[in-house]
């Protein structure tokens, strides 16, 4: 298994519907992670079908998994939690398409390029809306300034 030195990212206090997939932000971890389907990502990842960890994404994404639980512990939603989870996918997505590198010590400049690329789709490529745009870096925005 390649992932043995990675912190644990679930969330154990978080409830799950039957048949629903556990979170795990181990899969951000690794690039093409975020695009792997929920039902079969951590499979891969204990295959090594996904590679090696990306060492830069570790810290980055540790400090996003204790923002979100920290959240979650104080009472914060799960169907809120579900939603950062969902539109933090988003940028780890776009990094793993465009090989943009996501480390803490540059998610900043990442960031910004994220949030640029999200108005080219709405004002170019026309296929995001502009509320849509707003939504992705605005709560990605909260947890990162977090």
């Amino acid at each position: 298994m390649l992932d043995l030195h990675l912190p644990d990212l679930t969330f154990p206090g978080m409830t799950y519907g039957k048949g629903e997939v556990p979170r795990d932000l181990r899969r951000w971890v690794y690039k093409h992670g975020a695009a792997s389907g929920a039902r079969t990502v951590i499979a891969k990842i204990e295959r090594g079908e996904l590679g090696r960890p990306l060492l830069g994404r570790i810290e980055l994404v540790r400090q996003v998994h204790e923002v979100i639980s920290n959240y979650l512990e104080r009472g914060g939603r799960r169907r809120t939690v579900l939603g950062l989870i969902e539109k933090l996918a988003q940028l780890f997505l776009w990094a793993d398409k465009t090989g943009h590198e996501l480390a803490l010590e540059s998610i900043e400049d990442s960031y910004r390029h994220w949030t640029d690329s999200l108005l080219h789709r709405v004002r170019v490529g026309n296929d995001l809306s502009e509320t849509t745009a707003y939504n992705y870096g605005n709560v990605v925005g909260w947890v990162l300034d977090r």
